[in-house]
């Protein structure tokens, strides 16, 4: 799959080769570092790759123990760039130091950081806040060198610049079309790439000086890229709990739209949090370009000013399976994101602005708007089911809400239909009683009943 990702990426963007400069990229390896084992420093030219592999131990990275490729380049030759990409991603992880650049043909090589092992694998890439990432189209820089038509000695010239040109016009078109492909098909239900065709679409329209800046936020959660170098995050008030809704059904169906990422107002918020283990769990709906529903999780760490997972959001929810009242228009379908901490924050926010000290601790009771079942204080014998309930933040939720809702179904009926409710409530309570302490079978029998309560609420 990696092979074919980069013959791909090879045959869009392959230059003609150039003489080799003579300076190349400088290769250090240090196998008993804990970090940065492998460094790569200057600018990739011709024959670097070789040179980068012979440093290397045979048969190496080993499958358990992949290496970091610490990179600090201004790029350089493409293709020689790309066949150490495809060197790399067979289970060496990339990084980015703070002050360092990669830039150019580096930046593919940062995207192939992959982790291997027995486990499985996973895109393994970092980039610290104060660091610098950039990707362009690659093109021929001819300068300002003087051209006479109908010289001889000149004509040759003449005719190659013409060339060039038409070459970075070219590139310039096969990226807007990429570009408008990739916005087309975004919504497919389609794991992640080394190199995400959003990204090589973009990439593909800057040429020369014209850069593709990954230095935001957004841009990091959109091309998984992790980010060192600050201090953690926190949701600080609901906006910044609706905020990671949106970017995390951005990031779903990447779907980078600045008047839907910019959106604020929400047509439903329901939070819960648990002091036993630290959990904010949140439903929100949000209205604008198209209708979304998240479920969110946050596990807040001592001291309540970090967490200590990325932020989990079920995305793009559809009505049957959220458990808020709230239509839902459209949808591409459900999927689980896990946002860093900084999804909070406007995607726009500078990687360099991410701040460095630790912020106030926050009370994340300020955030809920819903108390936990209050049985689950007042009964002093429960049956697994209810023990579970108890024990899950996001079981206390649909148990608050599905109470809630049977509630005003029971009063919007009248005496009609309270007896049928109160017969179909026993029925159910049997149901999940035979869930025992089985969490998804507990949560797919509330999101069944939370159903057809509102259902009879519409």
């Amino acid at each position: 799959m990696r092979n074919a990702v980069f013959a791909l990426v090879a045959m869009v963007i392959a230059v003609p080769t150039l003489p080799p400069k003579a300076w190349t990229a400088d290769f250090t390896v240090d196998l008993k570092r804990t970090d940065c084992q492998l460094r790569m420093d200057g600018e990739i030219a011709a024959g670097d790759f070789d040179k980068f592999r012979q440093k290397l131990p045979k048969n190496y990275p080993p499958i358990e123990t992949g290496p970091t490729l610490c990179l600090n380049s201004p790029g350089g030759d493409f293709v020689e760039g790309l066949k150490i990409a495809d060197f790399v991603s067979g289970g060496i992880s990339t990084s980015i130091a703070a002050g360092a650049a990669c830039e150019s043909a580096c930046g593919w090589i940062f995207l192939a950081g992959l982790s291997r092992n027995r486990a499985g694998t996973e895109l393994s890439r970092a980039i610290d806040a104060h660091a610098t990432l950039s990707f362009h189209a690659p093109y021929i820089d001819v300068g300002n060198a003087a051209i006479t038509p109908g010289n001889p000695a000149t004509s040759n010239s003449l005719n190659l610049k013409a060339e060039i040109q038409a070459y970075n016009q070219a590139v310039g078109e096969i990226g807007r079309n990429l570009l408008a492909l990739a916005q087309k098909y975004a919504t497919l239900d389609v794991s992640q790439p080394l190199v995400p065709a959003t990204l090589l679409a973009e990439a593909l329209v800057k040429v020369g000086n014209d850069k593709l800046l990954v230095n935001t936020t957004g841009a990091a959660i959109r091309w998984s890229i992790r980010v060192n170098g600050y201090k953690g995050l926190v949701p600080r008030t609901k906006a910044d709990v609706v905020r990671a809704c949106i970017t995390a059904s951005a990031a779903a169906d990447q779907f980078w739209d600045d008047d839907f990422l910019t959106a604020s107002a929400y047509d439903e918020y329901l939070a819960y949090y648990d002091a036993g283990s630290k959990t904010l769990v949140a439903e929100v709906v949000v209205s604008g370009i198209k209708g979304i529903a998240c479920e969110l999780e946050f596990k807040f760490a001592d001291g309540f000013a970090s967490l200590t997972d990325d932020i989990t959001v079920k995305a793009n929810i559809e009505l049957d399976e959220s458990v808020t009242k709230t239509w839902i228009r459209d949808h591409y379908g459900p999927k689980m994101i896990y946002l860093p901490d900084f999804g909070v924050l406007n995607p726009k926010t500078l990687l360099k602005d991410l701040p460095g000290a630790a912020g106030k601790p926050v009370d994340p009771r300020s955030l809920a708007t819903v108390q936990g079942p209050t049985w689950c204080a007042t009964r002093t014998t429960k049956a697994k089911d209810e023990e579970a309930i108890c024990a899950s933040s996001k079981l206390s939720v649909y148990d608050v809400l599905l109470s809630r809702y049977y509630a005003e179904a029971i009063a919007k009926g009248g005496n009609a239909a309270k007896s049928k409710l109160e017969s179909e409530q026993r029925t159910w309570l049997e149901w999940r009683r035979a869930c025992a302490d089985d969490s998804d079978c507990l949560a797919a029998t509330y999101h069944l009943r939370i159903k057809q309560m509102k259902d009879r609420l519409q």
